[in-house]
């Protein structure tokens, strides 16, 4: 069960993926190129789940790697949990499938946590 907390990060991320042309595999997010770059740079414009929910907690004022924070990996381990999901990353799940494999997983989620 997700808490409204990491819905509300999931949904932010999940708009940031929505489009194909949003989406990427191999980095946490790139720029118009290809070119690897860090989840907040200005330059970026696609992103993989686990950058796309980095991206979000960020703009949530949330991001944080501090112990009892609230971090991109809480936020991923909690998606993992309800998506049933036996992999050492999403980040390594997000890689290995297409783009509508990980919004239908990302969508049966957030469904069920409504």
């Amino acid at each position: 069960m997700l808490s409204t907390f990491q819905r509300e990060a999931l949904t932010r991320a999940r708009g940031f993926i929505a489009s194909p042309d949003h989406w990427t595999t191999g980095y946490f997010a790139t720029d118009a190129n290809g070119h690897n770059v860090p989840a907040n740079d200005r330059r970026a414009v696609r992103f993989c789940i686990r950058g796309a929910i980095s991206l979000a907690l960020q703009q949530m004022g949330a991001w944080s790697w501090k112990p009892n924070g609230w971090t991109e990996g809480q936020v991923s381990r909690a998606f993992e949990k309800a998506a049933g999901l036996k992999v050492r990353t999403i980040a390594t799940w997000n890689n290995c499938n297409d783009h509508a494999t990980v919004l239908l997983k990302l969508d049966g989620v957030l469904a069920r946590a409504a």
